[in-house]
């Protein structure tokens, strides 16, 4: 009020101009802040804090070469311009120009060394390069310059993600919620990194979850309000989906079929999205939807009042304790029913979750299952989820070893997946094989460390390929590069598994005794493929040694997988989507 009165005697008054426009800026009035700014730069243009703060802003608002232009006049004003720097970094990082922000970020830490926003912005973009050894001591920098700051923590463990070096990244998250003990976040990224970990019981984990929703679920319990639903069992019910991943992920390709085959005279689907920069992908789901919402601004109790007000009769979460995840809108019981569904692999810990979906082969009626679950369990007859390959897909090509004379084995599973046992128990297959090779999803500049662990057990360098993360289209084309398929443990593979044997590698898997570890029994059960699921450690090297042996059942296989996949449950939307529509009208009834 006092800057508008300012401006109202003085209406170039380019302080006033400057404080009203970075005031709405902070409170989110993008496009008055943008006019006054402007006003500000043209009522004196020789200020570098006029042009820092609207390329600043242009850069929030997606307008990355507009930004460019300011920040640049900012540091031509005023070379020794942190800030404008480090804002010039973000704007043409935006722009692909990785090279010349890399280089403004440098900068921008060289005149701040001590400046924790410059050293991260910093080690996240090396990170992304490839380059994590230069990342981790940036963002090890940017934590030392401020250890309470979640963010340089989640940074750092992506970076040691990046290499497979799960203890370091756990250890990273431990330390980021013994920080923040009272923040969600840092705690639910401790207990999904957990599930990487092979030492941990079910029993553990069911207790880490536990007091995970004993910290900040249940002090929520008195934000629950009785549901005001109509308890009619027949009438149509509107499914409420829940998620942070409707985009080029995933879960996204995993919700197309129940979007497109749930019957919708009998379910009205809303989808609440928190992709904060919806994608081509997020188009096509919200088509599909019959009521869409844009959520990723909301805190989770709006969301909640949100829910509420749709009438949400089933609320489905899909992200778990995964990143970005809406737990604490859960613990509010906006909808009478809730679920979780695919994503993550095991219980939340809440009570506020009454259900969650698996099926009989991940988790066997009378296997002891249940008592891991807080929640009950909702078993589908064939397949938690739905496989949709996409459009287009590469055909399959000929098998590689019938051209190279040595056989390739490969995992393209994350590199946290890629476990100590596993690395053994691989290495053992490779000395078995004469001259095979093996084919891993880590960048070239970040696989120092798991070579290392392959030459502790005597693997030869050159016996392994390390490829990045590429556009799908082209990680498809990468398993035609690949004879076998290793699935890791105890995390078993997932839609990467579905995809590698849409072009045709048969994978050899150990059969485990949790939802996670049974994944690849589940999937080969779906293919009639019983006989490539291991139900110990030596009997999966005697699989992958005697299948690489023989050269014209790959062969066969291989031209015969992708039918396979296509005529099985796991490609059978349709019925899938019944499965489930089903599953949810029991669970209203009841």
């Amino acid at each position: 009020a006092i800057y508008r009165r300012v401006i109202s005697d003085e209406p170039e008054n380019a302080d006033a101009l400057h404080l009203l426009g970075a005031l709405c800026s902070r409170t989110g009035r993008v496009a008055e802040a943008r006019a006054l700014l402007s006003r500000a730069i043209q009522a004196d243009p020789s200020v570098p804090q006029f042009h820092n703060n609207l390329g600043s802003l242009l850069g929030r608002m997606e307008r990355p070469a507009e930004a460019a232009v300011h920040l640049r006049q900012a540091i031509r004003l005023r070379p020794d311009y942190a800030e404008a720097h480090l804002n010039l970094g973000i704007a043409l990082e935006q722009v692909g120009q990785v090279d010349h922000a890399e280089a403004a970020f440098r900068q921008a830490a060289q005149l701040k060394p001590k400046w924790p926003q410059a050293r991260r912005s910093l080690g996240t973009l090396l990170r992304t390069l490839g380059r994590g050894d230069e990342a981790e001591t940036e963002l090890r920098a940017a934590i030392a310059a401020a250890p309470d700051d979640i963010e340089n923590y989640s940074q750092l463990a992506a970076v040691y993600a990046s290499q497979g070096r799960i203890e370091e990244t756990t250890n990273c998250y431990r330390d980021a919620a013994a920080r923040h003990p009272n923040a969600a976040a840092p705690h639910s990224d401790l207990l999904h990194l957990l599930h990487y970990d092979p030492a941990l019981t079910a029993e553990a984990l069911l207790c880490e979850a536990k007091q995970w929703a004993q910290k900040h679920a249940e002090p929520l319990r008195g934000e629950v309000q009785p549901p005001g639903n109509d308890r009619s069992p027949d009438r149509r019910l509107r499914i409420g989906f829940v998620s942070a991943d409707l985009r080029e992920h995933p879960v996204a390709r995993l919700m197309l079929p129940i979007l497109r085959f749930l019957d919708r005279s009998r379910f009205e689907i809303f989808c609440y999205s928190d992709v904060a920069k919806p994608e081509e992908t997020t188009s096509e789901l919200r088509k599909l939807s019959d009521g869409w919402r844009e959520t990723a601004n909301l805190t989770d109790a709006a969301l909640a009042n949100l829910v509420r007000q749709d009438g949400i009769d089933v609320l489905v979460d899909l992200g778990g304790h995964m990143g970005g995840n809406r737990l604490l809108t859960f613990a509010r019981k906006p909808a009478p029913v809730q679920f979780t569904h695919f994503n993550y692999p095991d219980t939340t810990g809440m009570t506020a979750m009454d259900w969650r979906i698996t099926d009989e082969l991940s988790e066997p009626t009378g296997s002891g299952a249940d008592r891991f679950s807080t929640e009950r369990l909702m078993r589908l007859p064939h397949c938690a989820w739905c496989y949709d390959p996409g459009d287009p897909t590469p055909p399959v090509g000929p098998l590689p070893a019938t051209a190279n004379v040595f056989v390739t084995f490969g995992c393209l599973n994350k590199p946290l997946k890629v476990t100590r046992p596993a690395v053994a128990l691989w290495s053992r297959i490779l000395r078995s094989v004469e001259n095979s090779r093996l084919m891993l999803l880590t960048g070239d500049r970040e696989s120092r460390h798991v070579r290392s662990r392959f030459a502790d057990h005597g693997i030869d360098d050159r016996r392994l390929t390390f490829v990045g993360l590429r556009p799908r289209y082209a990680f498809l084309e990468l398993f035609k590069q690949i004879d076998i398929a290793l699935d890791p443990f105890p995390y078993n593979g997932g839609v990467t598994t579905c995809d590698g044997l849409w072009m045709g590698v048969p994978h050899v898997t150990l059969a485990g005794n949790s939802y996670m570890a049974r994944q690849g029994l589940m999937l080969l059960t779906n293919l009639g493929l019983d006989d490539l699921i291991a139900r110990d450690m030596e009997d999966y090297h005697q699989l992958a040694v005697s299948l690489a042996a023989d050269l014209s059942r790959l062969t066969a296989l291989r031209s015969e997988m992708r039918s396979r996949l296509a005529k099985s449950s796991l490609m059978d939307c349709e019925g899938f989507a019944r499965d489930l529509g089903a599953a949810f009208r029991q669970i209203w009834k009841h």
